[in-house]
């Protein structure tokens, strides 16, 4: 059995009381007008990286733009491996930058380490 899709008032009346259109909202998304078009008929659901976007501008939670769900297995693998596809097609990664600086600071407190440990 199919599931019906049911719009999605709520993402709707954000982008309306922001006196934005759907194009305007493509835009921030960084998506298509007929992405945000399905978006709001409720056949589809953003990525993690548009919903990441979507909150942000809107300062909402995934539930107040009426994406209650947004804690899909699907979901969690796209926002851990931050891959998106942009408006032009372009597959691009958005390397997180926090585990990044725990592996440089903890190279660096092992090279202290060892430094210190070396005899005089």
């Amino acid at each position: 059995m199919a599931k019906q899709s049911r719009r999605n008032t709520s993402l709707w009346r954000a982008r309306v009381q922001h006196y934005l259109t759907q194009s305007q909202l493509a835009e921030i998304a960084d998506v298509t007008s007929k992405t945000v078009q399905r978006w709001e008929s409720g056949t589809s659901r953003p990525r993690a990286y548009s919903l990441h976007k979507l909150c942000a501008f809107f300062q909402a939670t995934p539930a107040e733009l009426g994406f209650p769900d947004a804690s899909d297995e699907e979901e969690k693998t796209a926002a851990q491996e931050s891959i998106y596809e942009a408006e032009d097609g372009i597959t691009r990664t958005c390397i997180p930058s926090m585990p990044l600086f725990l592996l440089i600071g903890a190279c660096i407190i092992l090279a202290i380490v060892i430094l210190s440990l070396r005899p005089s």
